[in-house]
């Protein structure tokens, strides 16, 4: 309960943010476009039923890399603040072996209830991220600053990688669907490459992790999983300057 509370309230205070810049507008310093490549290090962990003898109920920990791009759009509303949305994609794979449930990907072709196994399951996100940012150091080489974005994401496709129960089968879910939203801090080292553009390495930490869980799975689409410091990466980022007053 503590952890949503701290969650909407950040929230709030990003929305706020936001409609407060488009008030100020005209007292905004720069205007920009952002492309973003994130590299990720997950920390995963699932409690499920092992596929090995005796087939316990129990927690499993691994760990994946995962990618993704996006294009953001950035304002400042202060030579120290400043916010930014955007959408992007986030390819999000889970390296557990475990139980799927073949017959909801093959409903009227596959009618044989034996346990399949997948050695992993992937999903292919849509998401929205929006954040704020505070410098703390600005020079004419380098530029440093922090903040926290919170992302929304939505499936479009999941796909589980496995033992397939006959030839042919599917093993792809194509919906579009919420699929949770997370919470990072972030620390960005911008250096200027002309007077409209720099180029900024931004490593960071996910803090905050909440999605909903899978019924290919065996679990129950109403409930979600909830994970703190579970992810960590570098983001490589490209900015171009629109419109400076």
């Amino acid at each position: 309960m503590k952890m949503r509370v701290i969650f909407i309230s950040f929230f709030l205070f990003l929305i706020s943010c936001i409609l407060f810049s488009t008030v100020v507008v005209a007292q905004n310093k720069k205007f920009s476009i952002t492309a973003r490549i994130p590299l990720q290090i997950d920390f995963q962990k699932a409690t499920f039923k092992d596929v090995h003898f005796p087939f316990e109920f129990k927690e499993h920990s691994v760990i994946a890399t995962n990618w993704g791009i996006d294009l953001l759009s950035e304002k400042e509303i202060t030579k120290k603040l400043g916010v930014y949305i955007g959408i992007g994609y986030l390819r999000d794979r889970f390296n557990f072996q475990r139980f799927y449930d073949h017959q909801l990907l093959n409903i009227g072709t596959d009618s044989l209830p034996i346990g399949t196994t997948v050695y992993n399951y992937t999903y292919h996100l849509f998401r929205l991220p929006i954040g704020i940012a505070y410098k703390i150091i600005e020079t004419k080489k380098l530029d440093l600053q922090v903040g926290f974005e919170n992302i929304f994401s939505f499936s479009f496709l999941q796909i589980y990688n496995g033992a397939k129960p006959f030839a042919n089968a599917n093993n792809k879910l194509s919906h579009f669907r919420y699929f949770g939203n997370s919470i990072m801090f972030f620390i960005q080292f911008s250096k200027p490459i002309s007077n409209t553009s720099s180029l900024k390495l931004e490593p960071y930490l996910r803090i905050s992790n909440t999605y909903r869980k899978d019924p290919i799975l065996y679990e129950n689409a109403n409930e979600t999983n909830a994970r703190t410091f579970d992810a960590f990466g570098l983001a490589i980022k490209y900015s171009f300057t629109l419109k400076k007053n």
